[in-house]
């Protein structure tokens, strides 16, 4: 006998769902930020652009639920 309702399509309804962990180059990318102490730095160092390092801190904020970035004592 099938149960009705949400569970017999197999949707959870959950308030609050786990978020996924940090891929690697979120990690990687981070990492850089916080060893040289501004984006553009971190982007000279990986070979990528400023934008592109605050696109990936932007999605890892996401996941973490984060609205911003602190401000450094340097400002940036």
């Amino acid at each position: 006998m099938a149960r009705g309702g949400l569970g017999a399509i197999g949707v959870r309804a959950t308030a609050e769902r786990p978020s996924p962990p940090p891929t690697p180059r979120q990690l990687e990318v981070l990492r850089a930020r916080c060893e040289t102490g501004s984006r553009k730095e971190a982007a000279v160092l990986l070979g990528i652009s400023p934008e592109t390092v605050r696109w990936h801190l932007a999605r890892l904020f996401e996941r973490c639920g984060c609205v911003d970035e602190a401000p450094t004592r340097h400002g940036r």
